[in-house]
Formats: C-alpha cells, structure tokens, sequence
C-alpha cells in the first residue's frame, strides 16, 4: 500500500514495543502461520496514543487472535481501566489466556469466549473506544452494535479498512464486501470517519 521505504520508515520511527509484547509477536510468529495477524507495531502505538488521549477506561477488542491487541491496550490504560476482548477460536482463545495471565497488565482484560454479537450484546456500560479486527464477513453487524455501544465522542478502530489498499480495484467478494462497508460508514449520520494507509488500512469512527 505504501513504497516500502516509507513503511521501514514509519515502523523504525514507532514507539517501541514493550517486552511483553515483543515476546508475543515472537512466540506467535514462531507458533502461528497467521501471525500477520497481529494488528502489529503501527496500530498498537495508535491504539495506545488515542486510549491515552481519550482516557478511556471502558473499551473493547473484537477479535482477540492470541491478546496481542487487548494487551497493547490494556498497557494504556488507567488502573481501573479494562478491556473486554471477544475471541470464538478455541486454540487462539487458549494462547491468548495463556498471554494475558503472564502479563503485568493482564488484570484488565476480560476475556470472552464465543460469538463476538454475545459479547457485545451483554456489554451494559456505554463504550470509550473499541477495536475491531475480526472475521470480515459480520464486519457490518458488528460495526452497527458497536455504534449503539458507544457513547458520543467515543471511538471505533477497524482494522483491514483497505486490505493492503487492494480496496481500490476490488476484484474479490471480500474486498467488494470490504467496499462496500467503508461506503456505509461514510454515510452513517451517526459518526464521522477518516481512512487512514497506516499497515491494512485503519477507519477511525467518531461517535457523533
């Protein structure tokens, strides 16, 4: 998506990683074929930065994968702060367990096991940010229970918004479906939205 000089640039420029999280991205790198699955450097420094500015104490992580993005989070956040992070795959599930037990932070992340609509249909307190990295094809129901969630002001964060900028001439159902989505945000009267080239692709949503 962007010349590869400039994302060596960006990533050596990226606040560093702390070592929890640098061991995870090694540990999955080495156990996971999927490991680009990782939101990655990048978008752990923007979700850490926004949290941090927002001062957000209630968010919530749509698609745990192994914790990485939970975790980055959670190192962000107040004390009382928590992160609620939905994952329905029982392997990833057990890796994340396993990730948010040994970290110094892990006190402030729920996890939740099964479908990410029940996670967030059992979420009461109105939501700061949330972060939405999940399988694609729900990416719309999620997005609109999201909204509901969220209180104004408050922020949503997708994550693959431009699927390595392969958006512009999509040529597959997902990235038409991923199109698609993106021109629905834009619409929606509830929210303002900027699409930003950081990795994938990020929508960042603000809740009118």
């Amino acid at each position: 998506m962007l010349l590869q000089p400039i994302k060596q640039y960006l990533e050596s420029h990226a606040r560093p990683l702390s070592e929890s999280l640098q061991k995870i991205q090694k540990e999955t790198g080495k156990t996971f074929e999927g490991s680009h699955m990782l939101c990655g450097t990048q978008v752990a420094s923007l979700l850490s930065i926004l949290i941090k500015v927002m001062r957000a104490k209630y968010v919530v992580d749509i698609g745990t994968y192994v914790g990485f993005s939970a975790l980055a989070m959670a190192e962000a956040l107040e004390p009382d702060g928590k992160v609620i992070s939905c994952e329905r795959d029982a392997l990833y599930f057990k890796t994340a367990t396993k990730n948010v037990n040994a970290h110094p932070d892990g006190h402030k992340v729920e996890l939740f096991y099964g479908n990410a609509i029940d996670c967030i249909d059992q979420i009461e307190q109105p939501l700061d940010l949330s972060f939405l990295d999940a399988d694609k094809t729900p990416y719309l129901e999620y997005y609109q229970k999201l909204v509901e969630k969220t209180r104004p002001g408050g922020l949503i964060i997708i994550d693959d918004a431009l699927w390595k900028g392969e958006v512009v001439e999509a040529t597959t159902p997902r990235l038409h479906l991923m199109n698609q989505f993106n021109e629905y945000v834009e619409k929606d009267t509830k929210v303002e939205s900027l699409l930003i080239p950081i990795r994938h692709g990020i929508n960042l949503v603000y809740k009118l």
